[in-house]
């Protein structure tokens, strides 16, 4: 199981825990009347319309890869 402690779009703190099963895509939000590009997760469980964080994909990615190396 991958855990991911991110910054939601609008500022408090979210931990997802992700098993196999995930999606992850850049997005578009809105904060303070000024677009902003983040990452929405969808992991197919808890919240069906996923959680729109302020991190993009490739560090998103990054966190993903460096749990799922040290357990390899």
């Amino acid at each position: 199981m991958i855990e991911l402690k991110r910054t939601t779009a609008y500022g408090g703190t979210v931990y997802l825990f992700l098993n196999s099963n995930f999606t992850i895509r850049s997005t578009e939000y809105m904060r303070n009347g000024e677009n902003h590009v983040g990452s929405l997760i969808i992991d197919g469980m808890h919240n069906n319309g996923g959680w729109v964080v302020r991190e993009q994909v490739p560090a998103v990615l990054s966190q993903i890869r460096q749990q799922q190396e040290a357990v390899a």
